[in-house]
């Protein structure tokens, strides 16, 4: 018997960030590689279409969410997942109510409450959800973490030459889009640190902010910084530094799979459930995002300056909690799960 037809919708933005395209790509990928063929429905910022575009996956561009609803009836789809933050809630009822089996691979979608199945990368739980009624049922655990394959592991070796050289190197990565700018406001707290830096700054398809003040935030002082616009290839360029700044979304995770140190500045505290695991367990630092977290980064970055061996601790405990073929786990229980229907 012929698998469902499985659409894939992801919504990327400045709003929403950037990482779903990401995430539901690396799915679509890990379908194909087991025989099944998803089409892939984008809305929001055009980074979406260049990521898809030369990736041999069939994908379709859709302008609202009523399009999206339309597109996905058009395709029959028996299996729906979405990888996004909001949908308009007659776009969705008209989706659900063709009766797929619909999935989420956010644990922050504002129609939670009318899917089948939430795949949740950590064990810990949003004390929201604590006898919510409709909930989907819940598949979770770092096994079902989503990393994209060109996401590759720095060798110890690798890792611990780096850590040996001067000045240290940190890089900086809030987001695709990072809307508020919080880039330039680590540059400005770090430019203040008593030791060296060598700080890689990560900007992504959809930051729009100047570049110029980027470089004068730090113009003047003894650290030396590294613009790198990138997205896919990140990690490539990253896997140079010793530590990573980031705001607590997938990059936390990437980051912890390629075994780098992370210090990680919330924009919305009350999602800290989505990397405590990782914090309990070495792999990352948690602060807030505001000038006091900012000091405290600081401070850290400066006492990790003059005891490096902490962070190659950081670097072994990271590497042995977040395994690979993830998106293969989850594409495999998708469809375990469409078939006992």
């Amino acid at each position: 018997m012929a698998p469902p037809r499985i659409a894939i919708a992801a919504r990327g933005s400045a709003q929403d960030g950037l990482g779903h395209f990401m995430r539901a790509r690396s799915l679509a990928e890990a379908f194909h590689r087991i025989g099944v063929a998803p089409r892939v429905y984008l809305l929001g910022e055009p980074s979406g279409p260049a990521l898809f575009r030369h990736g041999g996956l069939d994908f379709t561009v859709c302008d609202s969410d009523d399009a999206l609803a339309g597109e996905i009836a058009a395709a029959e789809a028996g299996i729906v997942v979405y990888d996004m933050l909001r949908l308009d809630v007659d776009a969705f009822a008209a989706i659900r109510d063709r009766g797929p089996l619909t999935v989420s691979l956010s644990p922050v979608f504002d129609r939670l409450d009318g899917v089948d199945l939430l795949f949740h990368r950590t064990r810990h739980e949003d004390p929201a959800w604590v006898g919510a009624s409709p909930f989907p049922r819940i598949i979770k655990g770092l096994d079902y973490t989503i990393v994209s394959d060109r996401c590759r592991r720095i060798p110890r070796r690798l890792y611990r030459a780096h850590l040996a050289q001067t000045p240290l190197s940190v890089a900086i990565s809030m987001g695709g889009a990072d809307a508020p700018n919080r880039t330039l406001d680590i540059l400005n707290a770090l430019k203040e640190a008593a030791c060296s830096l060598l700080i890689y700054v990560a900007l992504g398809e959809a930051y729009t902010h100047s570049y110029e003040a980027l470089v004068k935030a730090v113009s003047g002082t003894k650290h030396e910084v590294i613009l790198v616009k990138s997205n896919e290839s990140m990690w490539r360029v990253l896997q140079n530094s010793s530590l990573v700044i980031c705001s607590a979304g997938m990059t936390t995770y990437e980051a912890a799979y390629v075994g780098m140190p992370s210090i990680n500045l919330p924009l919305h505290p009350d999602r800290n459930y989505l990397i405590q695991e990782l914090a309990d367990a070495g792999a990352c630092r948690v602060f807030s995002g505001d000038p006091a977290g900012y000091r405290q980064m600081r401070d850290l970055i400066e006492h990790w300056e003059q005891h490096r061996d902490e962070m190659l601790t950081m670097h072994d405990t990271a590497t042995r909690l977040v395994r690979p073929h993830g998106a293969h786990r989850v594409a495999r229980a998708i469809l375990k799960a469409a078939k006992s229907r």
